[in-house]
């Protein structure tokens, strides 16, 4: 069904154990899907790690992966956030309805294979997600999340068109509890550190944060978490450098004025 599905390898944000501060090891692969994003379809694994150091770590179980694996998509689902976002934009936003969504997916640069009936159900994952609270939720996985030691923070923001809103979830990478969301008009610094804050009052000790690279998340963070372990998304670190790096190249096997 889909020919040259190109793959793609996560492993976690962080390189040492949050509990003792030993280096991580791949233990097994904490689950692999295809995930069909408005930028393609791709087939994805999140590689678990755990302690290295198994018999002086206090938690040597704590499984560790990839929080931005994570959030490309929600659990049982195969269509990325970004599609789920871009939906429910569509929807409320822009007043088209289920039909003409499908169409506008289905005719876009890089066509969205979906059908009808799944624009719908996404659209209603769409309502639920952007009205999320912690609630009762939060009452089932406390007692995990109080095992584990507390939460590590992972923001997972979606804005698939530029000056539109983007939908900004916020939760534990180790439970996978939900714990907040937000449907923001600007990710400026200051509206994110007001949603930290929210995060914040719920009284859950925070262990690290992992989030992508952009100024005002890292301006956020740093703010309401000072001194905490902050992981970075390898993919966007990657993308970071990697323009430098290729133009180092360039300068490296051009020829010399000697050769002309």
């Amino acid at each position: 069904m889909y020919p040259n599905l190109q793959t793609f390898y996560y492993r976690p944000e962080f390189n040492l154990c949050l509990e003792c501060g030993a280096s991580l090891k791949r233990s097994h692969t904490a689950w692999q899907k295809t995930i069909t994003t408005l930028n393609g379809t791709a087939k994805v694994f999140n590689q678990a790690y755990r302690c290295r150091d198994q018999d002086l770590c206090a938690k040597p179980e704590q499984v560790y992966r990839s929080a931005y694996a994570d959030g490309l998509s929600i659990p049982y689902y195969t269509y990325g956030l970004d599609v789920i976002v871009y939906i429910g934009q569509q929807r409320l936003r822009e007043h088209q309805t289920i039909a003409e969504i499908h169409t506008t997916l289905r005719q876009k640069e890089l066509p969205v294979p979906i059908s009808e009936r799944e624009v719908q159900y996404l659209f209603d994952v769409y309502l639920l997600l952007s009205a999320c609270s912690h609630g009762q939720r939060l009452e089932k996985y406390r007692s995990e999340i109080e095992a584990n030691g507390g939460i590590v923070l992972a923001i997972d923001g979606a804005k698939p068109e530029k000056g539109q809103p983007g939908l900004y979830l916020f939760r534990d990478a180790l439970s996978g509890c939900r714990l907040h969301s937000a449907i923001l008009q600007s990710a400026d610094a200051d509206s994110l550190r007001q949603e930290l804050g929210v995060v914040k009052g719920l009284g859950l000790p925070v262990q690290a944060i992992i989030s992508d690279d952009e100024k005002a998340t890292v301006a956020a963070v740093a703010a309401e978490f000072p001194g905490k372990p902050h992981g970075l998304c390898h993919t966007h670190f990657l993308k970071a450098v990697q323009k430098p790096v290729y133009e180092a190249c360039l300068l490296y096997t051009s020829p010399s004025p000697r050769d002309s």
